[in-house]
């Protein structure tokens, strides 16, 4: 269930959803470069997606041997959340002791070791494997294993900076839960152009709550630097400050991004709400529901919609 209801909020029903297979699947068609990473517990799938949320390739993975977020060095556990590749790493002479009575092993990490940027937690990544047959169970230390020839295929595709998002499973979202974490607690919000929604998704990356939004007047990606052109950014932003009925977005790239509120009525109900200068406006009373789920630091992803892509397609 995590991966369709996480894939279906992204989308919003824009008639593209792709159902996890059990063998690595590359998409006839890619839609655009990739944009992002998304791992599911849930699943044991890694897969690679396009600024629509569609799949440019899906990979089966293993994950960490122990249920729950990672908590501590050899807890054994994955972590949970939105990170980001620091490192692609040439893997190919690496050996490892995984303390099971085999002695050293060579080729332990397969050709390349993707490390992630993991706050609070070092030596995370994505990589190969000397054991093919663990993929698709929890296996490993806390990375996540693809097979050898899976790996090869994602490292030219992505780059240093690339989101990773890791959603639970329904066994972590019970252990966290016993540990103290709320089971509304957000991980990220999910802004889509292509359903003019924005959804408060928790830690399995399913909706928590959705609401109406008007943004930009004109179709495309903002260009980069300087005023919005009327135009919502899209990519991964982070909550830089939250300021009365505002949610600053961190972003080198464009000035005052953000998400507000709006009074009034007809920026939702004109040109289908595409009526602002750029900004993600909501009705005031769905801001004041939304301020209860917002935190400085919370990970804010925008989605592009068939429109917008083709208008960035047509500069």
């Amino acid at each position: 269930m995590g991966m369709k209801i996480f894939y279906t909020t992204i989308l919003s029903l824009a008639a593209l959803l792709v159902s996890p297979s059990v063998g690595a699947q590359e998409a006839a068609t890619v839609t655009t470069k990739p944009a992002y990473i998304h791992i599911s517990k849930q699943d044991m799938m890694l897969y690679l997606c396009d600024s629509l949320g569609g799949h440019i390739a899906e990979y089966p993975m293993a994950c960490g041997k122990n249920v729950g977020n990672k908590q501590m060095v050899g807890d054994m556990k994955t972590p949970e959340g939105v990170f980001e590749v620091q490192q692609i790493q040439d893997a190919s002479t690496w050996t490892h002791d995984f303390n099971d009575g085999k002695g050293v092993i060579k080729n332990a990490y397969g050709p390349w070791f993707i490390r992630l940027l993991t706050p609070g937690h070092s030596g995370i990544g994505i990589h190969g494997t000397h054991a093919p047959e663990s993929i698709g169970t929890r296996a490993t230390e806390g990375c996540m294993r693809l097979q050898n020839e899976n790996v090869a295929k994602l490292k030219p595709q992505i780059k240093k900076g690339l989101p990773v998002v890791i959603t639970s499973s329904d066994e972590d979202m019970q252990v966290n839960i016993a540990a103290g974490m709320a089971a509304d607690k957000p991980l990220y919000l999910l802004v889509s152009k292509a359903s003019m929604t924005l959804s408060v998704c928790n830690y399995k990356g399913e909706p928590i709550v959705q609401f109406p939004i008007a943004c930009g007047t004109f179709y495309g990606n903002a260009e980069r630097g300087g005023k919005m052109g009327r135009k919502t950014p899209e990519g991964f932003f982070r909550i830089e400050s939250l300021e009365g009925g505002w949610a600053r977005l961190a972003t080198k790239k464009y000035e005052d991004f953000g998400i507000c509120y709006g009074d009034k009525k007809d920026i939702f109900e004109e040109k289908g709400g595409r009526t602002t200068d750029g900004r993600i406006v909501l009705r005031q009373e769905d801001y004041k529901a939304l301020q209860g789920y917002l935190s400085v630091g919370l990970a804010v992803i925008v989605t592009t919609s068939e429109m917008d892509l083709r208008a960035s397609r047509a500069k």
